[in-house]
């Protein structure tokens, strides 16, 4: 059976599997659905498939369970060998994790005694510093952005939802996936990574930019309708987000660093500049870890207050 994946229409790589394994390929990704964000599953999804075609290279044959059966530690390796020039280390160290989760289930279901994976580490990978921007470049994508929008509830839902990204240090995909129920009071509810449920404070600032956005929004007032939507109606996408703040950021000549992603990055450094509760910054921004929290403190600490909302430059 013939399998691809595409991205932006383009096909980045396709493997042949028989029938047999591909049903239980497709039931390993069933059991991830409910735990793991979109996102997530599509990384794991893309991860377990490359592995697979690389198999099917190596070995020169569709890809079958007996071939995952007779895999050892030297497969692994050569795997790993493979990646070295084309991937980043933090790449393979994600993909060596995702094929191990897969191997996990293929053992817990009885489809292969043993896993080469479990004598094996993944790949050390290097903590790099988040590029943080600063506070005058965030609040001149936040003043500014809305300019770019012909549709004037266009560029207030834009303001609104790169402010919120900042100010609470959401990822996008947790930005995206919030209805407009998730708002209650001065509080934020937010589903993030494995489910986990979080509740931060909306500074007043925040939630007057989503009231201006609301307002004028064309579509549906719903606690189950999305909290920002795509100029069509349906749920505002993140191809479109990141294009968005890439277009203000080629005009504003704003450095490559300027994504959604660092925004939230930016709200880590800056509440840590401010504040020495690391445990309030974890819980704000959903760290399973606090020694992922704790990469921000090699950045810069140059004040101390006690709170979110003291420390936070967008509450002034």
């Amino acid at each position: 059976m013939f399998l691809c994946v595409y991205i932006k229409d383009k096909p980045i790589f396709d493997c042949y599997m028989d029938a047999a394994f591909k049903k239980i390929f497709d039931q390993w990704l069933n059991s991830l659905y409910g735990r793991y964000c979109e996102n997530t599953l599509k990384a794991y999804s893309k991860d377990v498939r490359q592995f697979l075609q690389f198999l099917q290279q190596h070995f020169g044959g569709d890809i079958s369970l007996s071939i995952l059966q007779n895999l050892n530690v030297s497969n692994i390796r050569s795997w790993l060998s493979f990646r070295q020039g084309p991937y980043q280390v933090k790449s393979t160290g994600r993909a060596f994790s995702s094929v191990k989760m897969f191997f996990l289930f293929l053992q817990k279901h009885q489809h292969i005694r043993q896993s080469p994976f479990d004598v094996m580490r993944a790949p050390k990978t290097p903590k790099t510093l988040p590029r943080p921007l600063s506070q005058e470049q965030i609040f001149d994508v936040i003043e500014n952005i809305a300019q770019l929008s012909d549709e004037p509830w266009v560029g207030y839902r834009d303001k609104a939802f790169f402010m919120l990204i900042y100010s609470v240090g959401l990822r996008i995909s947790e930005a995206l996936q919030l209805n407009q129920g998730c708002l209650i009071s001065h509080v934020i509810l937010i589903k993030g990574k494995g489910g986990k449920q979080r509740s931060v404070p909306l500074m007043e600032t925040v939630k007057t930019a989503l009231n201006n956005y609301l307002n004028i929004c064309p579509y549906a007032k719903d606690n189950n309708a999305p909290l920002f939507y795509g100029v069509k109606g349906g749920r505002f996408a993140v191809n479109t987000a990141e294009r968005q703040l890439q277009r203000y950021r080629e005009i504003a000549n704003l450095p490559e660093s300027a994504t959604p992603h660092a925004l939230r990055h930016s709200c880590a450094t800056h509440l840590i500049e401010s504040s020495d509760d690391l445990r309030a910054v974890q819980e704000l921004l959903g760290h399973a870890s606090l020694s992922t929290t704790q990469i921000y403190t090699q950045i810069d600490k140059k004040k101390l207050l006690s709170t979110y909302l003291d420390a936070h430059p967008r509450s002034k």
